[in-house]
C-alpha cells in the first residue's frame, strides 16, 4: 500500500487495510519515539554528570597538584651490548654521556640511586642539584643472568623456565617480578608523599628502566 495515496482516492480494498497497517506499525513508531526520547534525557543527564565530575577532578588537582618527573639513566656499555644489567654497578659509557643535555629548569633535589648510572645522570641533566639517595628504586636483580646477553642465555634451562614464565618467576639468586614491583612501589610512594607534605611542586627521580 503506497504511502502516498490520498483516503480520498482510496478503493474499498485500501481502506480495509489501513486500520490493519495502523495497528501493526503504531506500537514500532511508538517504541521508537519512546526510545529517542528516553535517549536524548539519558545523554542530557550523563553529559552534566560528567561535566560536574570533571570540575570537581580539576579543583583537587589544582589544589594538590605537584609535577612527578621520571628520568631513566643514559647509556652504558652494557645497554648498547644489550646485557641484562641489573644491579650491576655499570657506569654511562661515553656515547652515554655525551647524549646528555642540561635540563631547561633546576631542581634543588634529584632522587637517585645507589649505581652510578644514576647519579652520572642526574649531574649531567641537573647539574648543582643536591641528590637524594633511594635505593629501593634500584634496578630489578637479574641474579646469575646479568651480564650476560639473550644469545648467551637462549640455552640455559634456568633462563627458558624464566621466560615460560613470562618474567614472573625469580632469576636464579636474583628476584622475582612480584617482589621487585612491590619494592618500587613502595619506595615511589613514599617519595610522592613525602614530596607532598613539605608542599613540593616538583619531584624529580633518576632511576632504571624496570622502575619506570
Amino acid at each position: 500500500v503506497g504511502c502516498g495515496v490520498a483516503m480520498g482516492n482510496a478503493t474499498p480494498e485500501v481502506l480495509a487495510i489501513a486500520p490493519l497497517v495502523f495497528r501493526c506499525y503504531f506500537p514500532f513508531f511508538l517504541f521508537l519515539g519512546i526510545t529517542v526520547l528516553a535517549t536524548y534525557y539519558l545523554q542530557s543527564i550523563m553529559h552534566q554528570r560528567q561535566s560536574l565530575t570533571i570540575s570537581v577532578l580539576r579543583s583537587l588537582v589544582l589544589s594538590n597538584a605537584m609535577l612527578i618527573v621520571l628520568l631513566r639513566h643514559g647509556e652504558t656499555a652494557y645497554n648498547a651490548q644489550r646485557r641484562y644489567q641489573g644491579k650491576s654497578d655499570i657506569p654511562l659509557s661515553a656515547r652515554g654521556r655525551a647524549r646528555l643535555r642540561a635540563a631547561d629548569f633546576a631542581p634543588d633535589v634529584v632522587v637517585v640511586t645507589a649505581l652510578c648510572r644514576t647519579a652520572q645522570t642526574a649531574a649531567a641533566v641537573f647539574p648543582g642539584a643536591r641528590q637524594a639517595v633511594e635505593d629501593d628504586l634500584r634496578e630489578m636483580d637479574f641474579g646469575d643472568f646479568e651480564g650476560k646477553t639473550y644469545g648467551e642465555l637462549k640455552d640455559d634451562p634456568a633462563y627458558r623456565a624464566w621466560l615460560a614464565s613470562g618474567g614472573e618467576a625469580a632469576c636464579p639468586n636474583g628476584e622475582g617480578k612480584a617482589a621487585f614491583c612491590a619494592r618500587v612501589c613502595r619506595a615511589f610512594e613514599r617519595l610522592v608523599d613525602e614530596a607532598l607534605a613539605r608542599g613540593a611542586e616538583r619531584l624529580v627521580i633518576v632511576a632504571h628502566g624496570g622502575t619506570q
